[in-house]
């Protein structure tokens, strides 16, 4: 029985996407989000039904060989406590976004590509967490990069659109290449493809690999490390290759909280915790991700204070919070991690079908500047995005609290290089939380504005629906979690080095009920900032104010700083114009110069003139001819004489 559920977890989101797509020009809207709908439906049954039976079971995992790829090569579906997580956070989250989608994609000219194309990513990132082997996690790597492109560019017909699906894109083969070499040099040491394998490869890599880079040593596992770390940088938009999420918004909204909410950001998180074998190893490159995910939590999250967008505000939001993510894995809180990205996945999926609904509302308006009063126009969703809010700002006791505030004390608690530096910039990011979510909750559904019209209402029970039922996980998932000694299943599948066990198994014995991260929480000062941060801001927007006051030089230097969002885009913008301008500059000096005018200009004029001079000689007459044959056969005689008589 358990081998057909796995088997259908893959082949039902596939077959979803499939007759969406083939049976377009003859079956009707209705009809193809009716099927697309039970289908994601019962995928997400059986996901939750192999979760529980997992759960219920003495083994550790459970996996089913799907076929084989070029008879050697299983590909599997491989079920563990890590993946079952991941599995009930897809499904379910894309089972939401289908129905949401019947709402907000009604007048779509695109309405059933646009339904095959999210099936299909569904497909492609089940493929992904279930793989147990480098080559299925490649695949659904880069399946879920080729779909989120198309899904991200599903408006091609905008510039902006295009643009940014392309930028998508390019960033993500940046951080692909690492994730090759690192890949590949595991399978060259290993002999294999698995990911038991690494086991073995370890050794190996540590004994005989080194390499200098700008005249260090290198040890070899560092590097790989490393090169599997720019794969996680780049699909989990860690800085400094975090530019393609906020352009992302391009895209449908459905496809913010499905791709940049709940799954595909998401995946690099879980591929460093599978890997945690390999990042276990490498103690300078968890020191990196440490520092890069405190970063980027502080320093995204200061951008989003300044967004007008509300799309942006809330996809800044989801940078700041995948830096909380990296930072866990940084201390080896690979279970806090994974923790997090799951209550993240409910309350940011709520927010960014809550902007939908919004922009529903507002026929497409996406400014928050010309927002405001939406709180008795639209109450479900001002409820449901109170309730995101706040699990993401983390007030107890909902459900980013729990997991937000395990990941700051683990932090502070850990004994890593740099622990404490990175302490503070998490702490301080969880105080920008506070600024930026209450105020865009302050200008969107608070205040006035004289512009709305009496026409604005609740957009209907297909989006109104997903907000109500995320709302649900979004109070009560972390506490539910932290019930189930969530952790302490997840430390059960993830490698840990004997120390860093011993000081998770601590920490969890500290902070297992509830009640221990309750008290621990308002004994300290940040809850304390961050309702204090929370109240000041909703008095400072309340009233229909716009804009961060820019009087000071100070201020209105940080303000232009965080308005070109620290100048990353206009870095690479240069970095790009300086590579087509060298690019233009090989063209014309090594094509256009020494290829077309010097080899093979050069070359056909010679032809040329050489043949001018020979049909001058050839006169047509039989006389001539016999002439130049007299010639020729007369010069090779005595060629022939001479090398004679020098050589014998």
């Amino acid at each position: 029985m358990s081998t057909l559920l796995l088997k259908l977890l893959l082949i039902l989101p596939l077959l979803s996407s499939v007759q969406a797509m083939v049976m377009q020009p003859i079956v009707t809207h209705t009809t193809t989000h009716r099927i697309c709908i039970s289908l994601m439906g019962l995928t997400c049954v059986i996901a939750f039904t192999l979760t529980a039976m997992l759960l219920n079971m003495d083994q550790t995992h459970m996996e089913a060989t799907v076929f084989y790829w070029l008879d050697n090569v299983p590909i599997r579906v491989y079920v563990d406590v890590l993946t079952a997580t991941m599995l009930c956070v897809v499904s379910f989250v894309s089972l939401l976004v289908h129905i949401y989608s019947v709402g907000y994609m009604k007048d779509d000219l695109g309405y059933q590509r646009f339904f095959s194309l999210v099936s299909l990513f569904t497909f492609m990132m089940l493929t992904l967490v279930c793989a147990d082997n480098f080559l299925q996690l490649f695949f659904g790597w880069e399946g879920v990069g080729v779909v989120s492109y198309l899904l991200i560019g599903f408006w091609h017909q905008k510039d902006s659109a295009a643009n940014a699906s392309l930028k998508a894109f390019l960033v993500n083969r940046l951080g692909d290449f690492g994730l090759i070499c690192g890949t590949a040099i595991i399978v060259s040491h290993s002999g294999d493809l698995n990911f038991n394998s690494i086991n073995q490869a370890l050794p190996l890599i540590e004994q005989h690999s080194s390499w200098i880079l700008f005249g260090q040593q290198i040890p070899g596992i560092e590097l790989v490390a490393f090169c599997m770390f720019m794969g996680a940088m780049a699909k989990s938009a860690q800085i400094p290759l975090h530019v393609w999420l906020p352009d992302s918004m391009e895209g449908p909204t459905p496809i913010s909280a499905l791709i940049h909410a709940a799954t595909m950001v998401t995946a690099g998180i879980y591929m460093i915790a599978r890997l945690s074998i390999l990042f276990e190893s490498a103690p300078h490159v968890q020191s990196i991700i440490l520092i890069l995910g405190s970063v980027g939590a502080l320093s995204l999250g200061l951008v989003a204070v300044v967004q007008t967008d509300i799309k942006r505000v809330v996809a800044y939001s989801t940078l700041s919070q995948l830096g909380y993510m990296a930072a866990a894995t940084g201390v080896s809180a690979y279970d806090l991690a994974i923790f997090h990205l799951t209550t993240h996945a409910a309350f940011k999926a709520l927010l960014f079908l809550g902007c939908g609904s919004v922009i529903i509302a507002l026929h497409h308006e996406q400014n928050i500047e010309k927002m405001g009063g939406l709180a008795t126009r639209l109450p479900i969703t001002y409820v449901c995005f109170l309730i995101g809010s706040l699990s993401l700002v983390a007030l107890p006791p909902l459900s980013g609290f729990f997991s937000k505030d395990l990941i700051l004390m683990a932090v502070a608690h850990s004994h890593a290089p740099l622990a404490s530096s990175a302490s503070w910039l998490l702490s301080t990011s969880a105080v920008v939380t506070a600024l930026y979510s209450f105020r865009l909750l302050a200008l969107v559904f608070h205040g006035h504005n004289s512009s709305h019209t009496h026409t604005i209402k609740e957009p209907g029970l297909m989006v109104t629906l997903p907000l109500i039922i995320l709302a649900v996980p979004s109070v009560a998932l972390g506490y539910w979690l932290n019930r189930m000694d969530f952790l302490g299943q997840l430390n059960a599948v993830i490698f840990l080095t004997p120390s860093h066990l011993q000081a998770r198994q601590q920490f969890l014995a500290d902070f297992r009920e509830p009640s221990q991260v309750l008290l621990h929480a308002f004994e300290g000062p940040i809850l304390w900032l961050v309702i204090i941060t929370a109240s000041l801001t909703v008095i400072r927007y309340h009233q229909g104010s716009r804009f961060i006051p820019t009087n000071s030089r100070l201020i209105a230097m940080i303000h232009m700083v965080l308005v070109n969002k620290f100048g990353f885009d206009r870095l690479y913008q240069s970095l790009t114009a300086t590579v087509l301008c060298l690019a233009r500059c090989a063209s014309r000096l090594l094509d256009q110069l020494l290829i077309d005018r010097i080899a093979v200009e050069s070359i056909s004029r010679l032809l040329r003139e050489q043949s001018k001079s020979t049909s001058s000689q050839l006169s047509g007459q039989l006389f001539d001819y016999l002439r130049y044959t007299i010639y020729l056969v007369s010069s090779a005689i005595l060629v022939m004489f001479l090398i004679r008589v020098l050589l014998f």
